[in-house]
C-alpha cells in the first residue's frame, strides 16, 4: 500500500489487537525484517515500512522530506488512515531519530519502544569529525540525478564492522542522493531536550563502533524506563547474524 509516497506492507494477526511497527535503518527497507516476520507476527500485527528513497518509497525532490519531522507525520497519517490507535516500535541505526519523533508528536499511540544499534549524532566523536564533510556534499545535492540500481545490499556474515562508504550495494539501491539525505537527516536530528517515559529497551553489541558508551548514558538520561541488552561480539550490522537473540529479547521485554 502507498501513501503521500510511502509504501507499507500491515500483516495481521489472527485473533491479536497487539500492533508492531518495524522501522529499517540506512539502505534497507522493509523486507530486511523477513527473517523475523514469522516469529513476530503470532505475537503481534506488523505495519513494515519502506523509509523515503528506500526501497519501493518515492525519492523526493525536496531535502526536508527525508526529516524525521516530515516522515514521522507521514507515518502517523498511515496509522490514523489503518486506524491503529497503539503500536509499540522496533527501530535499527538511523531510524533511532524517526522513532523518538513518532513517539514526541504522539506519545499516547505508542506503548514500548525496542531501539537495535541505535544511530545518532551525539557521543560520538569519530561521527561528529564527518559531519563538516556531509554538509560539504550536500551542498551539490540538487545537481545529483536520483540514479537507484536494482540490488540488495547482504550484511556482513561474520559481523564485522564496516564504514559508511563501504555499502556499496546499499548506496547503489537507494542512490547517492537519497544516502546523502537521509544520513543528514540522522545527524542533524536534535533532541537534547526531550524526555521519554514509556519502556524502552536498547540492543546492541558489545563491540560497535557506531554505538559508544557515551551514547550509552546520553540515551539513559532520556529515557526514563530504559533496559538494555549487550550482546557479544562486534559490528553494527547484525539483525541477521543474532536473530534468535534479538528475538528472544524482544519476546522477554514483551512480556515485561
Amino acid at each position: 500500500m502507498k501513501h503521500e509516497g510511502i509504501f507499507y506492507n500491515i500483516l495481521k494477526s489472527e485473533n491479536i489487537n497487539r500492533n508492531l511497527l518495524l522501522l529499517h535503518g540506512l539502505t534497507g527497507n522493509k523486507e530486511r525484517w523477513d527473517g523475523y516476520i514469522k516469529e513476530l507476527n503470532k505475537s503481534y500485527n506488523l505495519i513494515l515500512i519502506d523509509l523515503i528513497g528506500h526501497g519501493q518509497s518515492i525519492s523526493p525532490k525536496e531535502l526536508k522530506q527525508f526529516s524525521a519531522e516530515y516522515q514521522a507525520k507521514t507515518i502517523l497519517n498511515i496509522l490514523k488512515k489503518e486506524k491503529i490507535s497503539n503500536s509499540a516500535i522496533i527501530c535499527h541505526s538511523c531510524s533511532f531519530n524517526l522513532a523518538t519523533k513518532l513517539i514526541e508528536l504522539d506519545p499516547l499511540k505508542f506503548s514500548r519502544l525496542i531501539m537495535i544499534s541505535p544511530f545518532f549524532e551525539e557521543g560520538n566523536s569519530r561521527i561528529n569529525k564527518k559531519i563538516k564533510y556531509l554538509k560539504f556534499a550536500l551542498k551539490f545535492w540538487n545537481l545529483l540525478p536520483h540514479l537507484r540500481k536494482k540490488g540488495r545490499f547482504n550484511y556482513p556474515k561474520n559481523g564485522e564492522e564496516v564504514s559508511f562508504w563501504d555499502y556499496k550495494k546499499g548506496i547503489e539501491e537507494v542512490g547517492i542522493k537519497t544516502y546523502l539525505a537521509s544520513l543528514y537527516s540522522a545527524l542533524n536530528f536534535d533532541n537534547k531536550n526531550k524526555k521519554f517515559i514509556l519502556p524502552s529497551l536498547v540492543v546492541y553489541k558489545e563491540d560497535d563502533n557506531l554505538f559508544t558508551s557515551d551514547m550509552l548514558k546520553i540515551l539513559k538520561s532520556r529515557f526514563q524506563n530504559l533496559s538494555e541488552k549487550r550482546i557479544k561480539g562486534k559490528g553494527h550490522l547484525f539483525l541477521i547474524q543474532d536473530k534468535k537473540e534479538i528475538l528472544k529479547v524482544v519476546r522477554s521485554f514483551s512480556r515485561m
